[in-house]
C-alpha cells in the first residue's frame, strides 16, 4: 500500500507540475508573433482583431529555440484556429483557418454485372477565376506587384505592370486578401459559382501590425532583383539634391558604378550598353545628364524602378547583363495638383489631374538646370564664356475606354548642351604681325521617346497588351580653333574645324498575352509575346576642314545602316509545393545587309524556402544585336552606338547566379551569392584606334573577342524601427580577350572592380525628420597609360588597361524635414572632398619651386565637395 501511495503521489505531482508548466508557458498570441518576427526577421502581416484576446500554448523554450521559423510558427498557432501562408513576395500572412473537407479520391460506382454501363468518375469540383485591378485609393494609379491570396488554399498571385491579377479558385466560399507594402490590406469573402471581377482600391496604411523585410519584387525569382519606389529613391543622398533611381540602384551588390559621377550601370562585369533601360516600355540609349552625374529619369514622376540582373525573364531581351524597367506615374484621377521643387542644380515641376470625368488621368513633368547662369559670372573674369544646360520634359495620359480596355500614351524629350569659348590677343611691335587666337568647343546629346500602349481583358484568365514606341538618340561634338591676323598682314588667317555626329532611331511594335490556367493539378501563370522593329544607325558623320586658301578640305560620312529585327517568347511560372519555378524561351532575330542572325535564349529561375533560408537561382542565355564602342584611352569617355553586321556579329552570353538569404531577427536580413558569366562577340577598338578615327570605316577600327566575369556578392539590410541600414559588397573579376589586342593576352575590363562596397544608413529622428549617410568605395578603373616617351611627343603605352586610377571613395550626407505639403532637403555630396579622377592626361608638369619639368599622369576631378539645398511643395 505504501508503495502504491508513493507511486500515485509521484504521478499526481508530475501531472500538477506539467499543468503548472503549461500554464506558465501560455502567452498572448500577439506578443509571441511579434517576438518571433523580430528574432527571425519574418515579415508577418495580420489583422489585429484576428489575434485580440487569443493566447498560445506553445512552450517558451520552443518559441526561443533555434528550430526553423516555420516549425516555431506552427507551434505558436497550434490550437488557435489560425494558419499561416507564405505569399509570392515572401510575406507570411495569417488567416482564420477554413474547415474544408479533405479531397477524397474519385469514387467508382458499384461494380455492374457484365453487359451493364461502365463505371463513371464523379465530376471534379468546378474552378472559377477572380480577376481585376489593384489601384491606389487616392490617386487611382495601378499598384505593381501587389499580392492577392486565397486564405487557406495555398493559392496566390501578384499584379502585373498594369495592376491586373487573375487567380483561378475552386467553387465555393473563399476569402480573398489583397496586400501591398505601405497600404492597409483588403479582405473580402466571395461565394464562387462563376467568374468574378474584383477591382480593389487600397489606402495608405496607418499603424499596421507588421514587420517589413522586403525580399525582392513580387513575381521575380532571379537573385539580386530589386524594385524601388519614389520614396526609396529620395532617401539616397544625391548630387546637388537631384534624387536619381539609377544612383539608388548602384547600391545593389550586383551593380558597379562607372567613372566619377556617371549614371551608367555595370552589372556583374558588363558594360553600360549591356543593361536594357526602359522608360514606359521604350528603350533609352543614353541615360546621362551632366556627364553622367544625373540620369534622365525624374524621381518626381517615378512610380517604380525594377532591376533584374543576370538572365531576366523571357519577356526581356536584346541585352546581355540586366534590365532596368522604369515606370512613370499615371497621374491622379481624384484631384488636380501641382508639385514643384527648387534646387541648386535645377528646378522641376509636375502637374497632374483627372481627365474625362475621372475615367483617366494626365501627368506633365519638366526639369531645367541653370548651371549656365551660375557659371557666367565666374568665367567673365577669365575672358572665357561657357554654358551648360540640361532639360527634360515628359508627359503621360491614360484613359479607360470601358471596364476591360485601357489606353496609355507617354512621351519624353531631354537634351544636354555644353559650350565653351575663349580668345587671346597677342601684341607684336609690328602691328601687322599681331594676332588673335580663339578656341571654342560645343557638345550636345539627347533622347526622345514616345509610347502608345493598350490593354484589354480578353477573359478573366487572359490579359492582352499592345505597345508601339519610337526612341531616338543623337550626339554632336564640334571644335573650332584659329589664328586671325589684321588686314594687310603677310601672315594668313587660319581656322581649323572638327565636327562629328552620330545617332540611332528605333521603332517597334509588340504584343503580349498573359494567361492563368490549371493543368496537371498545378496553377500556371503563362505568358507569350511577339515584337518586330527597325533600327537605323548613323555610326558617324565626320567633317574636318582647314581654311587657309583651301589647304585641306576633308569630309567623311558614314552610311546609315538599317536593321530589321524581331523576337518571340513563351514563359510559364508554376509553384511545385514550396518551390516557385519560372521557365522561358526567347527567340531573337536580326536582319542586316542581307544577312540573318537568330538566337534561341533559354531562361530559368527558381526560388524556395529551405528551413530558415531562402534560396534563389537563375541562369540562361542572353543575346545583344548591337554594340557600344567605348573610348579605350585615358581621356574623356566618348561612346558610339553601332549595329551588329556581317563583319561584327551580335554579342551573346551564358550566365548563372545563386543567392542564399536568411532573416537574422529584429528586422535584419543577410544574403550571400555568387555569379559566373561567359561572353562572346564583344567589341573593342583595335590598338591605335579610337572614337576620332571611327568615321565611315568604323568596322575597320574594331576587333571582336570574348569576356569572362565572376564574383561573390554580400548584402545586409535592416528595415523597420528608427534606423534603416543597407550594406552591399562584391568581390569580382571581369576580363576581356581579343586576338588583335596585346597579342591575344587577357586584360582587365575597363570597369573591372575587384572590390566594391556601399553602405547607406538612415536614422529617423522623428516621423518628419531623418538623416542619411552614404559611403561608397571601389577599386580604381583599369586604364591604358603611357610608360615612356620618344621622338619628342611620341609615347610608348602599357598593355591594354594595365594601369589603374586611384581607388574611388566618397561620403555623402543628407537631412530632410517634411512640412505637410512641403519638404526641405539639405545635403553634402563628397563630404570629405576627395578628388576622385574623372579622366587623366599624360604630359609634362612644371614645378615652379624647383624649376624642373617632370612627366606623369595628371588626374582631372570634376566633383569636389558640393552642398545642396532643395525645397518641394504641393499646390492643390
Amino acid at each position: 500500500m505504501t508503495l502504491r501511495l508513493a507511486l500515485l503521489a509521484t504521478v499526481l505531482a508530475g501531472g500538477l507540475a506539467a499543468t503548472g508548466a503549461a500554464a506558465q508557458t501560455r502567452a498572448p498570441l500577439d506578443d509571441a508573433l511579434r517576438a518571433l518576427a523580430e528574432q527571425r526577421g519574418l515579415r508577418l502581416v495580420y489583422a489585429p482583431a484576428l489575434v485580440a484576446g487569443v493566447q498560445t500554448s506553445c512552450p517558451a523554450a520552443t518559441r526561443t529555440s533555434a528550430r526553423p521559423a516555420e516549425a516555431v510558427l506552427d507551434c505558436i498557432l497550434g490550437g488557435t484556429g489560425l494558419e499561416a501562408r507564405r505569399l509570392p513576395s515572401g510575406t507570411v500572412a495569417l488567416y482564420r483557418a477554413v474547415a474544408l473537407r479533405p479531397a477524397a479520391p474519385p469514387r467508382l460506382a458499384p461494380q455492374a454485372p457484365p453487359g451493364a454501363q461502365a463505371p463513371r468518375l464523379e465530376a471534379p469540383r468546378a474552378t472559377h477565376t477572380v480577376s481585376g485591378f489593384v489601384t491606389d485609393a487616392v490617386t487611382g494609379e495601378a499598384l505593381i506587384g501587389a499580392t492577392v491570396v486565397a486564405a487557406g488554399l495555398r493559392r496566390g498571385t501578384a499584379t502585373n505592370t498594369y495592376g491586373f491579377f487573375s487567380l483561378p479558385l475552386p467553387e465555393g466560399s473563399v476569402r480573398v486578401e489583397v496586400r501591398y507594402v505601405g497600404y492597409a490590406p483588403h479582405a473580402e469573402t466571395l461565394r464562387l459559382s462563376q467568374d468574378v471581377r474584383l477591382d480593389v482600391t487600397l489606402e495608405a496604411a496607418a499603424g499596421l501590425t507588421e514587420v517589413v523585410v522586403e525580399a525582392g519584387p513580387a513575381g521575380i525569382a532571379a537573385p539580386g532583383a530589386v524594385r524601388l519606389t519614389a520614396q526609396d529613391v529620395e532617401r539616397v543622398p544625391a548630387l546637388l539634391g537631384e534624387a536619381d533611381p539609377l544612383k539608388a540602384l548602384q547600391l545593389s551588390p550586383a551593380v558597379h558604378a562607372g567613372a566619377e559621377g556617371t549614371a551608367g550601370l555595370h552589372v556583374r562585369g558588363g558594360s553600360p550598353d549591356q543593361t536594357l533601360l526602359l522608360l514606359d516600355g521604350a528603350p533609352v540609349y543614353n541615360a546621362s545628364h551632366l556627364a553622367g552625374a544625373v540620369s534622365v529619369f525624374n524621381s518626381d514622376a517615378l512610380q517604380s524602378a525594377m532591376l533584374v540582373p543576370g538572365a531576366p525573364p523571357a519577356r526581356y531581351g536584346d541585352r546581355l547583363s540586366a534590365v532596368v524597367d522604369v515606370t512613370q506615374r499615371e497621374g491622379s484621377r481624384e484631384r488636380r495638383q501641382a508639385t514643384a521643387t527648387i534646387g541648386l542644380l535645377a528646378s522641376r515641376a509636375i502637374v497632374e489631374g483627372p481627365v474625362a470625368g475621372g475615367r483617366g488621368a494626365f501627368l506633365v513633368s519638366v526639369r531645367r538646370s541653370y548651371a549656365d547662369l551660375l557659371l557666367r559670372p565666374l568665367l567673365f573674369v577669365t575672358g572665357a564664356s561657357a554654358g551648360y544646360a540640361l532639360s527634360d520634359l515628359s508627359a503621360k495620359v491614360n484613359l479607360d475606354l470601358n471596364d476591360r480596355t485601357r489606353v496609355f500614351a507617354s512621351a519624353y524629350t531631354g537634351a544636354d548642351r555644353f559650350g565653351m569659348s575663349q580668345g587671346e590677343t597677342f601684341v607684336n611691335p609690328d602691328p601687322l604681325l599681331a594676332r588673335t587666337e580663339s578656341e571654342s568647343t560645343r557638345l550636345g546629346w539627347g533622347n526622345q521617346t514616345a509610347t502608345v500602349r493598350a490593354t484589354h481583358l480578353v477573359t478573366p484568365r487572359v490579359f492582352a497588351s499592345g505597345l508601339a514606341y519610337v526612341s531616338r538618340y543623337a550626339f554632336r561634338a564640334e571644335r573650332e580653333a584659329g589664328n586671325t591676323y589684321p588686314e594687310g598682314s603677310t601672315a594668313t588667317s587660319r581656322t581649323t574645324r572638327f565636327e562629328q555626329t552620330s545617332g540611332l532611331l528605333d521603332l517597334a511594335v509588340q504584343a503580349d498575352v498573359e494567361a492563368s490556367a490549371e493543368a496537371l493539378g498545378l496553377a500556371h501563370d503563362a505568358a507569350a509575346g511577339l515584337s518586330i522593329g527597325r533600327r537605323t544607325f548613323r555610326p558617324a558623320a565626320v567633317l574636318r576642314s582647314q581654311t587657309t586658301g583651301a589647304d585641306e578640305v576633308r569630309s567623311e560620312t558614314a552610311d546609315r545602316i538599317a536593321t530589321l529585327g524581331g523576337s518571340a517568347y513563351v514563359s510559364d511560372a508554376v509553384r511545385l509545393g514550396r518551390v516557385r519555378l519560372e521557365v522561358g524561351l526567347r527567340l531573337g532575330v536580326l536582319g542586316v545587309r542581307g544577312r540573318i542572325f537568330a538566337a534561341l535564349q533559354p531562361r530559368l529561375a527558381a526560388s524556395a524556402p529551405l528551413g530558415a533560408f531562402t534560396v534563389r537561382a537563375s541562369g540562361g542565355r542572353t543575346w545583344q544585336p548591337m554594340h557600344l564602342l567605348a573610348n579605350p584611352g585615358i581621356g574623356l569617355p566618348t561612346d558610339l552606338w553601332v549595329p551588329a553586321t556581317e563583319r561584327v556579329r551580335p554579342e551573346a552570353a551564358w550566365q548563372g547566379a545563386l543567392e542564399v538569404e536568411r532573416a537574422l531577427g529584429r528586422g535584419w536580413r543577410a544574403s550571400a551569392g555568387a555569379f559566373a558569366k561567359t561572353m562572346m562577340g564583344l567589341v573593342e577598338y583595335a590598338d591605335g584606334a579610337g572614337f576620332f578615327n571611327a568615321g565611315a570605316q568604323w568596322e575597320d577600327e574594331v576587333t571582336t573577342g570574348t569576356g569572362r566575369a565572376s564574383g561573390i556578392e554580400f548584402g545586409v539590410q535592416r528595415s523597420g524601427g528608427r534606423t534603416d541600414v543597407q550594406l552591399g559588397y562584391s568581390r569580382s573579376r571581369s576580363t576581356r580577350t581579343f586576338a588583335e589586342i596585346d597579342l591575344g593576352q587577357t586584360f582587365p575590363y575597363r570597369y573591372d572592380r575587384t572590390h566594391d562596397l556601399s553602405l547607406a544608413v538612415t536614422r529617423h529622428l522623428s516621423p518628419r525628420r531623418r538623416v542619411t549617410a552614404l559611403l561608397v568605395y571601389a577599386t580604381g578603373a583599369a586604364v591604358t597609360v603611357p610608360v615612356a616617351r620618344y621622338g619628342g611627343n611620341a609615347f610608348v603605352y602599357s598593355r591594354r588597361n594595365a594601369g589603374r586610377f586611384p581607388a574611388y571613395a566618397r561620403a555623402d550626407v543628407s537631412y530632410e524635414v517634411d512640412y505637410g505639403r512641403g519638404r526641405l532637403a539639405l545635403g553634402l555630396y563628397n563630404a570629405t572632398n576627395r578628388l576622385n579622377p574623372f579622366y587623366g592626361t599624360f604630359g609634362e608638369d612644371y614645378d615652379e619651386r624647383t624649376q624642373t619639368y617632370s612627366e606623369g599622369t595628371r588626374y582631372v576631378s570634376i566633383f569636389p565637395i558640393l552642398p545642396s539645398v532643395s525645397y518641394r511643395f504641393t499646390i492643390r
